[in-house]
């Protein structure tokens, strides 16, 4: 598909950025993690939460892996969907961040949005049930997403632009 961008072919395909380190350990052990981290994370979304559990960049990048590896577990149940709420509302960081935000997200959102949108990959990554109405809703809420996120935020770094672009392509090469 990339044969005419021979550039951009190597950096599609090989990219690494969408695993998370609970891919190191057996499947049960990041699906215990995962369950466990993201259901409190899915409360600190909501629309009425005035703060954030996650006060330093330590715990941020922990939670990321996790959220990372959430991404990825089978559609039954709500941990994708929690991952997918958590990670949408915090790409909005870049458009209007909001207290309920974690701060280190806030005060660097370039970095942790590139982060993100090479974690939201991992929704589009074909599962056995990828032709299930919840995996589609799940895909439109991260194309929505990052559709505002391309169309509003102001303060978007060049490298963070050239993330948005690779996501866009390696989502499309799935």
């Amino acid at each position: 598909m990339y044969s005419e961008w021979r550039s951009l072919q190597l950096v599609v395909q090989s990219d690494q950025g969408h695993l998370s380190v609970l891919h190191s350990y057996p499947t049960s052990v990041g699906t215990e993690v995962a369950n466990a981290v993201v259901k409190p994370l899915g409360t600190a979304v909501s629309p009425v939460a005035t703060e954030n559990i996650l006060k330093t960049d330590k715990e941020v990048k922990w939670t990321m892996e996790v959220l990372c590896y959430g991404l990825t577990l089978p559609l039954e149940g709500d941990t994708v969907k929690l991952c997918v709420d958590v990670y949408t509302d915090w790409m909005m960081a870049l458009v209007s961040p909001r207290d309920s935000m974690p701060q280190p997200v806030v005060k660097e959102p370039n970095m942790y949005v590139q982060t993100i949108l090479r974690h939201l990959y991992n929704v589009f990554v074909p599962r056995p049930e990828q032709h299930s109405l919840n995996h589609i809703r799940l895909c439109q809420q991260v194309l929505t997403a990052v559709q505002k996120l391309a169309r509003e935020s102001v303060s978007m770094a060049r490298e963070t632009w050239e993330v948005l672009l690779l996501f866009l392509l390696r989502i499309n090469d799935t």
